[in-house]
Parts: C-alpha cells; structure tokens; sequence
C-alpha cells in the first residue's frame, strides 16, 4: 500500500529547485514525449521511465512511469489510444507527475506549500504541480519517496539531454532502444550516467476465469435461448468519490450491460474494487440469463472482458465476440455517468 509520509520542508525545496532548473533547460526542445529516458532510482532500484511534455507547446512537463507496470500503462495510451473509450486511460496512467500550470490549476494547498517555501512565480504554464497518478484513483499529493525520485528525474533530464547534444549517446529511431540514466554511489556523493539499453515491452496476464459449479453450469445451459446481443463493459466513472475529506479520492467502476437492438441497459453495478470485475459480470449475466434465457451473442472489448467471458460463454454456447470499439455502449456510458 501506497505509504502517507509528507514530504519534508528540504525535499519539498530540493524538488522545486529542480523543477525550475528543468523548466529552464526546456528538454522538450530535443525531447518529444515517446523519447523515453529510464532513470533508476538510487534509493530503492526502481526503475521510472520519463516521458517530457512540451514539444507541441501546450502541456509542460515530467511524468515517471513506474516499473514495468507503468511502462505497460504508457504503452498502452500510445499505441491503443484511437480505440479506448473515453476515461479508458484511468485505469493505465501509473506515475509521479510535475507539470507546469497556471495558477488557476493549483489548488489552495498547492499554493500555500509555495507561499510557505518562500518562492514566486508568474505567468502561464509557470506554476509547478506535483501529482501521483495512479490507476483508479483522483490524481493526488505525492510522498516523500516520490518527492526524491522526482526530484532525481527532474535533475538528470537536462544531464541526458547535454549527453545527447555531445554525442555520447543516441535517440534511437525505431524506439528498440532508449536511454538509462543510472547512479553508482561514491562515497557520499551519486556519480550519474547514461547508456543505451534495450527497450523493454511489458505484457500484461490476464488468467481467464473458470466456472466449475457444474451445478450452475447445467441450470445455464438448459435456459431456453433469445435472440438477443449484449454488450458488456466496465469503465471508470469521470467523477471521483471521496468518503472522508483525508481519504484520497477514488473514480467508481461502472459495468454495463445493454441490450443491442433497443439500446437499452438491461444489468448494471457500481462498485470500487477492480478485482471484483469477474464477480460483478459474471453475477450479472447468470441473473440475465436465469430471468430472460441465453442471448444469442454477447460482444465484448479489449483484454479483460474476454479474460472473464470466454470460459463462460463457451460452456453456456453463447457467442463471445470481441470488437475494438463499441460505441454503442460508450453513448450509455456517458449518459448513465451524467445523472450518477
């Protein structure tokens, strides 16, 4: 679990200084955002993977995806982007960010964590913001650890950047490989440098879900069939909950099932926990089929929902079709999200 303990006065400046220094060395100028720099942090070996924001001239600034987890959430955004519906990406965005705002963009207790460090600033995407993202959870203050890798990150960007500019190492084209920016300790003091190394595509196992009471299984089979296809999904809701004013805030899971011709909703739950997925689902649909006989086809996107259907569906002879895109469902989604 992710640990509570603030940042101290000194992390808290030694990471401002470093972002001012970073801003300053505008790395997005040689840096596009798919130009992952690894850096390795010296304190406990995890590995975050820097993605600079800022070549399109809108958004400045660092995210630090962490370990092989959020490099598969960052691979993810980028490479399956046109076809995730629309808060898809809550449930992949794993890291430590710091963004350059404006000063409408930072709330109160940014702003007095500024105004106590004795530091001003000016003007549009001037402001320094420090977040921890973190799949299904409202993007939140960050610790102390993640206070000193940031700062780490943010210091070393603009080192790999002055690597790059003499030569001493390369941006490599077809992305196989990206740049390290690794430590070894002398004495008391962190001697930095950068290497190439091979670019890592992390997987992601989803076990399919078995259904073995048999039991269940025969009472599912022998319901008679309608000529009926669902749609199914699980998506996160756009609004966060926050159950007391010191817990973090967390966005709800909402599963959908809806009924393809009549565009209707004919199942859905909301709950918090992503590991109830299957049991949410697979609750639902049984009620369905036990109410109303087995569809005929229920189509499904994505990874997780075939993970948790294809077992299901094959042993009850329903169709399990897998799309890209479901639109149909996305248009519900929004309008159910609306009234919630």
């Amino acid at each position: 679990m992710r640990n509570k303990l603030k940042p101290t006065i000194d992390q808290l400046s030694d990471m401002y200084a470093a972002a001012a220094a970073f801003k300053q060395a505008e790395p997005w100028t040689i840096l596009y955002d798919i130009d992952l720099i690894a850096i390795d942090n010296p304190e406990s070996g995890e590995r975050g993977y820097c993605s600079i924001m800022g070549n399109g001239g809108i958004h400045y600034g660092l995210g630090v995806y962490l370990g092989a987890k959020g490099l598969f959430g960052f691979n993810q955004m980028l490479e399956r982007s046109s076809e995730m519906s629309e808060f898809a990406f809550l449930e992949y965005q794993d890291n430590i960010m710091c963004s350059f705002e404006d000063r409408d963009q930072l709330t109160k207790a940014d702003y007095e964590q500024i105004k106590a460090l004795g530091l001003k600033f000016r003007g549009r995407n001037a402001w320094p913001l420090f977040r921890r993202y973190e799949p299904g959870f409202y993007p939140w203050h960050i610790n102390a650890d993640e206070c000193v890798f940031l700062t780490h990150a943010l210091r070393q960007i603009p080192a790999v950047v002055s690597d790059l500019r003499e030569g001493n190492v390369h941006l490599d084209p077809t992305m196989d490989k990206i740049i390290l920016r690794q430590a070894r300790k002398e004495g008391d003091q962190l001697e930095w440098e950068s290497r190439e190394i091979e670019r890592i595509r992390p997987t992601r196992t989803l076990h399919p879900v078995q259904i073995t009471d048999e039991r269940l299984l025969d009472s599912i089979k022998t319901a008679p069939a309608c000529d009926m296809i669902l749609l199914t999904d699980i998506q996160y809701m756009s609004e966060a909950v926050q159950n007391d004013k010191e817990d973090r805030p967390y966005f709800p899971r909402l599963m959908l099932i809806v009924e393809k011709q009549s565009d209707m909703p004919v199942g859905f739950e909301m709950y918090q926990d992503i590991e109830r997925d299957a049991d949410v689902v697979l609750s639902k649909l049984i009620d369905f089929v036990q109410a109303h006989g087995r569809p005929r086809e229920i189509q499904v996107r994505g990874e997780r929902m075939p993970a948790i259907l294809a077992d299901f569906c094959q042993k009850a002879d329903i169709k399990l079709t897998v799309f890209k895109q479901l639109k149909p469902i996305d248009r519900l989604f929004k309008v159910m999200t609306s009234f919630m």
